[in-house]
């Protein structure tokens, strides 16, 4: 098609387009008047609404007679109280509580959606574990402190070696730690 042509026929489409816009959307006379343009809004037939039609409206021939309408002033309502939408929603904030040890939840001290403060206690585990292994610590403290006092005593008479007393000087704080590591885990 020669290049003449689609020009002819875009302008012709919106030509069309115009007159149709003109035609039928409502607010088009006040936008051409902002605009300058006052020739379209008397070239525009009025707008005909059915009760301004009598003739039509109730199909007698009176076209001249009045006709009443009754209007309740507009006032504000509410349409629609709820909502309902698909999504995903989200916290503001949440925290992630992480116990120090494992084990079986034995007493809850809070309620679901209380305030809780920073280092408040929220529930204490089964420690049964923890107590037999305080016990077992505070045993071996006391053995490995009974050794070292005889190793003390045989090294005073020249029966036991320096290195002796060494390796029971060791044991006991190696038996001080471990009394100290199952202390930690009974707090916890």
């Amino acid at each position: 098609m020669a290049a003449w042509k689609q020009i002819l026929f875009a302008l012709l489409v919106l030509v069309v387009a115009a007159a149709a816009w003109l035609r039928f959307y409502p607010g088009a006379p006040d936008v051409l008047a902002r605009w300058g343009i006052d020739w379209a809004s008397a070239a525009t037939p009025p707008a005909e609404t059915g009760a301004a039609n009598t003739k039509q409206a109730n199909g007698r021939n009176g076209g001249n007679q009045r006709v009443n309408v009754v209007a309740l002033a507009a006032t504000s309502a509410v349409i629609n109280d709820r909502l309902q939408a698909i999504g995903t929603g989200r916290a503001n904030a949440s925290v992630t509580v992480n116990p120090y040890s494992s084990g079986r939840l034995a007493e809850l001290l809070v309620e679901s959606g209380s305030h809780v403060d920073k280092g408040q206690i929220l529930a204490t585990l089964d420690s049964e574990t923890e107590v037999i292994s305080q016990d077992r610590a505070k045993l071996a403290l006391q053995d490995a402190q009974a050794k070292l006092d005889r190793v003390r005593s045989l090294r005073a008479s020249n029966a036991a070696t320096p290195v002796a007393v060494a390796d029971a000087e060791v044991v006991l704080a190696g038996a001080k730690l471990a009394l100290q590591d199952a202390e930690l885990a009974l707090q916890r």
